[in-house]
């Protein structure tokens, strides 16, 4: 939900997550796996400036070793 502070299309929002409810609903393991790691990716992508600089002190700092990197 953080992404809605971040986002102003909330047409494609959505739009993400009927998909990948359609994709549980139809039990569609490889198309759910994609369409979530794109969802996450381009989420974290377009959120980053704001984890960073905005909300920093929500989140905990860890090791550079296995950090999602963007």
């Amino acid at each position: 939900m953080l992404d809605f502070t971040t986002e102003t299309d909330f047409t494609r929002i959505t739009g993400e997550h009927e998909e990948i409810f359609r994709l549980i609903c139809e039990k569609d393991e490889k198309g759910l796996e994609k369409a979530l790691k794109d969802h996450l990716y381009f989420s974290m992508k377009r959120m980053r400036h704001a984890i960073e600089v905005d909300y920093k002190d929500y989140f905990k700092e860890e090791p550079e070793e296995g950090r999602f990197v963007i």
